[in-house]
């Protein structure tokens, strides 16, 4: 069961826990954070996925986040509507003992001061 976080959210608040969650790869922050009917689409260099039910969004972005070693964030931007918010950051981790620096841009949906759909973007 999600934790009750009190709202509703703003749109910036929404992106600030997402961060949160993301970097924690917490799976209890995900479910306080997201709307049942979430929904990701990831969009990279070698293609695009699609995500549907909470449940499974929270997969993709734990599986996400556990594929690199030592992953740091550092976040660059945040821009918030009424409705979203856009997200600049970057994954600092090491590849082969190789840095490795990976931008990203993520568009967060809301409804309700939850995130409803969200749009990554690796860059």
């Amino acid at each position: 069961m999600a934790k009750l976080i009190p709202g509703p959210l703003t749109p910036a608040q929404v992106a600030g826990l997402f961060l949160e969650a993301f970097a924690a790869n917490d799976v209890t922050r995900y479910e306080a954070l997201l709307s049942e009917d979430a929904h990701l689409r990831v969009s990279r260099l070698d293609g695009h996925e699609a995500h549907h039910s909470r449940r499974r969004v929270i997969r993709r972005l734990r599986e996400e986040w556990s594929a690199w070693p030592d992953p740091a964030l550092e976040i660059y931007r945040c821009l918030a509507d009424e409705t979203r918010a856009l997200i600049e950051f970057r994954i600092r981790t090491t590849k082969n003992g190789q840095p490795v620096r990976q931008n990203w841009c993520a568009i967060l949906t809301t409804k309700g001061g939850r995130a409803q759909a969200i749009d990554l973007y690796c860059l």
